[in-house]
């Protein structure tokens, strides 16, 4: 997989795996995790890479969820895969629950519960254009897909990055599209605006490839940086 993060190796705040699974982490203050149970767990980012190590479609993401526990999360998730299968993962009242199909209308997700911001654009009171509220930024998000047509690939990803740059804020870190057809992570930072790209289709992902790799998110670089990547190094990972 290729994962981003801003706290340390395998500590993934997102990203995306040879098979074209993707998920991305946002907070949420009403998140409860499952309590302790019978089955091994892991703490919600060491969780997202034993997904992505391990599975390549929601259904095998669900069918991980019965048998490895998510603990000490904060946070809801938006997932996709390669088929175009998406879903929303929160933990409330100490209960996992996923939604997807019929139970996603809206293939959106901000730092509100699902169930709240579908309420609120079911309302279609859009509030003000600018707002950062998490409900309002789901209604402009709901009201910008509706508009999406197919197109080429790269006037997709400007696409969806016009979606997510008017939903940001000053203190957004990064924006990244994953296109789970083509297997490509779009990346752009808010220290490096240039468009970036990481070619998953190019990766050796094979266990006799040279291990761990690494580059930093806001590197001074643009277009296809798959070759940029140089061997993981521990020190260097923590001086940033």
């Amino acid at each position: 997989s290729v994962t981003i993060s801003c706290a340390g190796y395998q500590l993934v705040w997102g990203g995306m795996n040879e098979a074209g699974l993707c998920f991305s982490t946002m907070a949420l203050s009403e998140t409860v995790p499952p309590p302790p149970d019978e089955r091994p767990h892991l703490a919600g980012a060491f969780w997202w890479q034993h997904i992505l190590d391990t599975c390549a479609t929601i259904e095998d993401l669900k069918a991980a969820a019965e048998n490895v526990r998510i603990s000490d999360t904060g946070d809801h998730y938006l997932v996709c895969d390669r088929t175009g299968a998406c879903a929303v993962i929160e933990c409330l009242e100490g209960r996992m629950i996923v939604r997807t199909g019929a139970d996603l209308p809206i293939r959106a997700l901000t730092n509100a519960t699902y169930r709240d911001c579908l309420d609120f654009a079911a309302r279609n009171r859009p509030g003000p254009a600018s707002s950062y509220q998490s409900e309002h930024r789901f209604f402009r998000l709901n009201r910008g897909l509706s508009k999406f047509t197919e197109r080429s690939p790269a006037e997709a990803v400007a696409f969806a990055y016009g979606l997510l740059a008017d939903v940001a804020s000053s203190n957004t870190r990064w924006s990244l599209v994953f296109d789970t057809g083509n297997r490509i992570f779009h990346l752009k930072s808010s220290l490096n605006r240039k468009l970036r790209s990481i070619d998953l289709s190019r990766i050796d992902f094979s266990c006799g490839s040279n291990g761990s790799v690494m580059l930093d998110a806001h590197a001074p670089l643009e277009g296809d940086i798959t070759k940029a990547f140089r061997p993981y190094s521990h020190e260097e990972a923590w001086t940033h």
